[in-house]
């Protein structure tokens, strides 16, 4: 039975103001047109021919059936109310609704925001409109994280509802969680998104030491670290069906954006960096005047395992210093 069908049966049990809450106020609308149908069919006439019927004044002219509004010879009245715009006409004639349906009122795509304002028109607005024993009526498929009904289920351990306190769940989504937040159960692959950062990493070093805007050691840490974590939160928001902004990754995924930037820097490239970090790039002038030097006239010393500058007599720039053995004895002997 779906929450339209439910109003006939709440109303042939003898409940007489009926507020049928969506939404939107059109869909609203919808849903009460639809209920109007139903209550015009042969199979509502056969059994319930007074809730039928529309109520009509004392010159014959319909009392109520409209598109936000359904008044049947029975005395019930039916009204739609829409999350989105205020109530109006209520009380109608001193009678406040008996029954308040809450009907697919969350959003897939509603924000963490939009379900706050939603809450406070339910709490501020639609309950208080009720009879003082009223009774309160919600059905709703789980489609949002953080939405109403995932509130009144207890499935948002971070935002428990704080209305409807003696509320009974029923439904089979009462005991099943949502999607977990563990990285390894959602898909994600902490090996691949290493070896994604790495190409990307790369690839932009690649292009900015082409421009002549190498890439510090530390630049590089921390875009490979912001770039990991980065992608690893759109992997959760991916997986887990939120909204960026609604909800924070939690600390498994922010972990595992590190293991894999970690990864993707490799052990040896961080010592390296950070060995390097404090590495001077030396630059080594030909001497104003040529002295012929003890072993190799005209050569400049210099320190083992650096390239000799070139000479007044054979020494070629760019030669290793193993090609250019009197030049490193002659570093020896000067010390």
């Amino acid at each position: 039975m779906n929450a339209e069908r439910a109003v006939i049966a709440l109303a042939a049990r003898g409940f007489r103001y009926i507020l049928y809450v969506k939404e939107t106020q059109d869909q609203a609308n919808d849903a009460v047109q639809n209920i109007a149908a139903i209550l015009e069919s042969p199979e509502v006439e056969r059994y319930y021919p007074l809730l039928s019927q529309r109520q009509v004044n004392k010159f014959g002219h319909s009392k109520g059936w409209k598109r936000d509004r359904v008044r049947t010879a029975s005395g019930v009245i039916i009204d739609a109310a829409g999350l989105d715009t205020s109530i109006r006409g209520l009380p109608l004639e001193g009678d406040r609704p008996d029954v308040i349906i809450l009907d697919d009122i969350d959003g897939k795509e509603d924000t963490l925001k939009t379900t706050e304002k939603k809450i406070r028109r339910i709490t501020s607005d639609i309950i208080p409109a009720g009879a003082p024993n009223r009774v309160i009526i919600s059905l709703q498929n789980i489609i949002n994280p953080h939405g109403v009904f995932t509130r009144l289920a207890d499935l948002d351990p971070g935002h428990p509802a704080d209305f409807l306190m003696d509320r009974y769940v029923s439904g089979a989504f009462a005991q099943a969680p949502l999607p977990s937040t563990d990285p390894s159960k959602l898909g994600a692959d902490v090996g691949a998104l290493a070896a994604t950062l790495m190409f990307l990493v790369q690839f932009l070093k690649h292009q900015l030491e082409r421009q002549g805007r190498p890439l510090l050691w530390w630049q590089t840490i921390l875009f490979t670290v912001v770039l990991g974590e980065a992608i690893s939160g759109l992997l959760f928001y991916a997986g887990y069906g939120a909204r960026v902004g609604n909800t924070a990754p939690p600390g498994a995924w922010i972990l595992f954006g590190l293991v894999a930037s970690g990864i993707a820097m490799g052990l040896k490239d961080v010592l390296t960096t950070l060995a390097e970090r404090n590495k001077s790039e030396v630059v080594v002038m030909p001497p104003a005047t040529d002295l012929p030097l003890p072993g190799v006239d005209g050569v400049v010393a210099v320190p083992e395992g650096s390239r000799p500058l070139v000479g007044r007599h054979g020494l070629v720039d760019g030669l290793p210093v193993q090609d250019a053995p009197d030049a490193t004895g002659l570093f020896r002997r000067l010390n």
